[in-house]
């Protein structure tokens, strides 16, 4: 691929993705007739509750938006640093590493969103 179009392509594709993965949900939620499918919904989506359960959700999109944008610049990184050397060689070790911990880390986010909703105050 032309180092002037991967370039562009990664540039749209840093900026794209994460900003398209924080505003459309904050789109969505802040539809008041928005179908939001949560454990015990009924008790986190009842008027008084729903907008901090909106802010919730918002804050947690924004976290994993955060989380991708990381790995995407790591990853470009990588794809720099390989083409540094000559013969241009990617480490398939260091990137399996970075997708890993990317990989942990939506995992704890994951436990943690769903673990929110679990969690009813009695």
């Amino acid at each position: 691929m032309p180092s002037e179009f991967y370039m562009w392509f990664m540039l749209g594709i840093v900026v794209v993705v994460p900003l398209v993965m924080f505003i459309l949900p904050n789109q969505i939620f802040s539809n008041p007739n928005a179908r939001i499918n949560l454990p015990n919904g009924e008790y986190w989506l009842a008027p008084e509750r729903r907008p901090e359960t909106i802010e919730f959700l918002s804050r947690q999109t924004a976290r994993f938006a955060s989380m991708l944008l990381v790995f995407l610049c790591y990853a470009h990184w990588l794809v720099v640093r390989a083409n540094a050397t000559v013969p241009p060689s990617l480490s398939s070790l260091w990137f399996v590493g970075g997708l890993v911990v990317f990989l942990l880390a939506v995992l704890v986010w994951l436990v943690s969103l769903v673990g929110h909703f679990l969690n009813v105050p009695h």
